[in-house]
This record gives structure tokens, C-alpha cells and sequence, in this order.
């Protein structure tokens, strides 16, 4: 759920692994312990919608899905 309230379909809970939102947003993330250390993730309740519409969701997997978002629930 973003920040806003809005249902979004993302595996994660956090948004680096798999759009750009480090390049985008480098200064939002929230430093987290995960496992005996301390990292730092771009937790996705932590943006508004339209924030994280502005995201790449697709370079990641490969050039051809480059430019796709994150859908919401009621888009998928």
C-alpha cells in the first residue's frame, strides 16, 4: 500500500531491487536491519502513487520492459 493509500502489485516491500527509485529518489530511503545488518530500503508504503508511477519497473528484467511501472491492483 503506498503512502496514499492506493493498492499497488510489487513482490517486495521495498523498491530498489527491481525499479530505479535509488537514481530517482536517492534520499528517501529508511535504513532498516534485516538479518544482523543494517541496509538501507525504499520502503514502498513510504510514496504516494504518483511517486512511484515516476519509476522504471522493467530495465531491470531486461531493454524491452524498460519504461513499464508499477501497476496498481485495480490496472492488473
Amino acid at each position: 500500500v503506498t503512502r496514499d493509500g492506493v493498492l499497488i502489485c510489487l513482490h517486495d516491500p521495498s523498491l530498489e531491487r527491481t525499479t530505479n527509485v535509488e537514481e530517482v529518489f536517492p534520499d528517501r530511503f529508511t535504513q532498516i536491519e534485516y538479518e544482523g545488518r543494517t541496509r538501507k530500503a525504499w520502503l514502498a508504503n513510504d510514496f504516494t502513487l504518483e511517486e512511484i508511477k515516476r519509476l522504471d519497473a522493467g530495465s531491470w528484467f531486461g531493454p524491452a520492459f524498460a519504461g513499464e511501472r508499477v501497476p496498481t491492483f485495480d490496472e492488473a
